[in-house]
């Protein structure tokens, strides 16, 4: 068995080998008056005949995140990838709420 493991936070992806969508995945509020937050649904896809892929041929493909817990605390979720018809793997993941993805805005510390 072959896995890709990727850090979330550095994913960099040369001829689209690896994409994620949204780029910049926000939590969303229920609504004004609520709380209650939404997490954001990110759609993360791998590409094995794209230039520059290493697995070309994988039997399955899992994605290990790293995600913050706090500024000083991280765990690590695996996510596996279903094959599609035109042979690329995707997933979609929804994350845990944590104080640093939902305060932080994309691209800013």
């Amino acid at each position: 068995m072959k896995s890709l493991a990727l850090l979330f936070a550095a994913i960099v992806a040369p001829a689209q080998v690896v994409t994620v969508e949204p780029a910049c995945p926000q939590w969303q509020r229920a609504s004004a008056t609520d709380g209650h937050m939404i997490p954001p649904a990110i759609t993360i896809r791998y590409n094995p005949s794209a230039p520059g892929a290493r697995f070309q041929s994988p039997e399955t493909v899992r994605l290990i995140l790293a995600n913050a817990i706090n500024i000083n605390r991280f765990d690590s979720v695996t996510v596996p990838l279903a094959r599609s018809s035109d042979g690329s793997w995707q997933a979609i993941y929804t994350p845990k709420k944590n104080s640093i993805i939902t305060k932080r805005k994309c691209g800013r510390r």
